[in-house]
């Protein structure tokens, strides 16, 4: 049995050419006449074949392999799968040239394998002729995943139907490209062709796009879970969404850091025409893309500076040079970093710690990676206007060489002392909006001046309070200002901080009015905290949501759900905030 299991674990991580399907033997066969058992791992009974061209997995076999990748995650190499259509769920068209059905041993509706969106005979998508019918036997090719880890079936466009019946449909055509790897088109091409495509439809081909991180969307322990990342690049024509990148050569992301804000990069994947449930057309590089280049535009390569130690502390450069000589997962004695705050990634007070970037000037080329790093003196971060772009700190910490490709500061860093700065890109439009009138501020979400679909971040009120809206646990949507209803629209998971200088007392936020049905006055779970009490909010109406109870310079709102998505948005238009007397 171990011999089994090892052999499926040996078959999962093996690394493969994704170009067409290659009779790959397996580093050590796969002895499924020997399943049963009351073992949940053992391989079931009735599994058949070891994934080849001439010993093709059963449906059974298939269901097995893939539910023992990861969640989410998909097999390295191609696999073969053999069975009878059971049924269609969404049949060949020529729009989109895929189709998704069923298929078991014998064509009945039991131990079925999904086969997901798969492409035609040869290869390609379905342009006419006939079809596969209901019954018929076909070999299908390609890479097979766990979706969300209870939905063995086959990747989204990386398969494609070997025979029909024993009839074959000629060898895979080579796939043509947009663009080459040193050669890749600009993102204003990619936007052009994008489109053109019908809503949430994916290019025929795949692109070639290079260009500069401009913004990191993934939460750190997101890309410790599903080891992708959402990501924004520009080349100076236009930018456009990295969804769910992969890293360099298809592999995944296993931590923050080994792509930073300022690194050049090259990815080569389908170009898609998202849209979201509220009608937003978002240009993206659709899942299945990874990084071909990966250039240093964060890199060190400035002047090193400094001995690391309190009175001649390193600068970025150095610290990142003196991180890069440890050894793989090596790391320092204790040494001391100063620079200017250049990007801000994360600051959780619920967790009390913040990850950021810091450099020479404050901008974002030459920086340092600052993983989870402590407040002064190592205390908690309590709030996420503890620190801002631009202010000036001198750290100490361990210096860590993570996966020998990661200079960084360690966990456990801490600040030893800060200087606040003017401020920088961190906060959208400074101070500005509220009107005050005695212990009250009432802003609206259109005072701020914010173009459309733009990230609402850090908002500074005009008596100095500040909205940090953020993320959260959804990786996938974070708060925006949309100028349809004049609103930042919380999702699920999304957070909101507001932070004064006085005491706050209560909360009053205006949402939009319900339409088709739909209302956005946030989820029943939402919640807010405030000096470590739980604050259940009040739903006024239909339009009108309340927090108070509470006396504290923080309030922390969390848009909670089931999941870090659907749910109830929280889409407020105007807020009052009321201070203690």
């Amino acid at each position: 049995m171990k011999k089994i299991i090892y052999s499926v674990l040996m078959m999962a991580t093996m690394a493969f050419t994704l170009t067409s399907c290659e009779d790959v033997p397996l580093p050590y066969g796969w002895p499924f006449a020997n399943g049963g058992g009351d073992d949940p791992t053992e391989v079931p009974v009735d599994a058949q074949g070891t994934g080849t061209v001439d010993d093709p997995f059963n449906a059974v076999a298939a269901n097995f392999f893939a539910s023992q990748l990861g969640a989410g995650s998909e097999s390295d190499h191609d696999v073969y799968i053999k069975g009878k259509i059971v049924k269609y769920k969404e049949e060949f068209s020529t729009q989109y040239g895929n189709a998704t059905f069923w298929i078991s041993d014998d064509g009945e509706d039991e131990n079925t394998f999904y086969v997901f969106r798969t492409l035609y005979l040869g290869n390609v998508k379905y342009t006419s002729g006939d079809k596969p019918q209901v019954g018929d036997e076909v070999v299908i090719c390609g890479r097979v995943t766990n979706y969300q880890g209870n939905t063995p079936e086959t990747v989204q466009n990386k398969s494609y139907i070997v025979s029909v019946n024993g009839q074959g449909g000629g060898e895979p055509q080579p796939t043509e490209t947009l663009g080459t790897i040193d050669n890749p088109i600009t993102i204003k091409q990619a936007l052009d062709i994008i489109n053109g495509l019908a809503d949430n439809a994916t290019s025929d081909k795949q692109a070639y796009l290079s260009g500069k991180i401009t913004t990191i969307k993934t939460t750190d322990a997101s890309i410790a879970q599903y080891h992708n990342i959402d990501y924004v690049i520009n080349d100076g024509t236009g930018e456009i969404t990295v969804f769910r990148g992969k890293n360099l050569n298809n592999t995944d992301f296993n931590k923050a850091g080994e792509i930073n804000v300022g690194d050049e990069v090259t990815v080569l994947g389908n170009l898609q025409k998202y849209v979201d449930k509220n009608g937003n057309v978002i240009p993206e590089v659709a899942q299945g893309n990874y990084i071909v280049k990966l250039g240093g535009g964060s890199a060190p390569s400035g002047d090193a500076k400094g001995d690391g130690t309190e009175a001649n502390p390193y600068n970025a450069v150095a610290a990142n040079n003196a991180a890069s000589a440890l050894p793989s997962g090596g790391e320092s004695e204790e040494v001391y970093v100063e620079g200017i705050i250049s990007t801000i990634k994360e600051v959780s007070p619920n967790y009390g710690n913040a990850t950021y970037y810091i450099s020479d000037d404050g901008k974002a080329n030459n920086e340092f990676y600052v993983f989870r790093g402590k407040y002064l003196n190592g205390e908690n971060f309590t709030s996420a206007d503890q620190i801002k772009v631009g202010d000036k700190v001198l750290l100490k910490g361990k210096l860590l060489n993570y996966m020998g490709n990661t200079p960084e500061f360690a966990q456990g860093n801490y600040i030893v002392k800060l200087t606040p700065g003017e401020g920088g890109s961190g906060e959208q439009g400074g101070q500005q909006g509220g009107e005050v009138s005695g212990n009250t501020i009432t802003v609206t979400m259109a005072d701020f001046g914010l173009a459309n679909a733009t990230d609402a971040g850090t908002l500074t009120l005009t008596d100095g309070t500040k909205l940090v809206f953020a993320g959260g646990e959804n990786t996938n949507n974070t708060p925006k200002y949309y100028t349809s209803g004049s609103a930042i629209r919380m999702y699920a998971k999304n957070t909101l901080t507001i932070t004064a200088s006085k005491a706050i007392t209560k909360v009053v936020l205006t949402c939009n009015e319900p339409a088709n049905g739909s209302y956005y006055n946030g989820n029943d779970m939402m919640y807010g905290e405030a000096g470590g009490k739980r604050i259940t909010v009040k739903k006024d109406s239909d339009t009108q949501v309340t927090f108070s109870g509470f006396s504290n310079n923080s309030l922390f709102i969390c848009n909670d759900y089931t999941e870090a998505k659907a749910g109830t948005q929280l889409r407020i238009v105007k807020m009052v905030i009321t201070y203690a007397e």
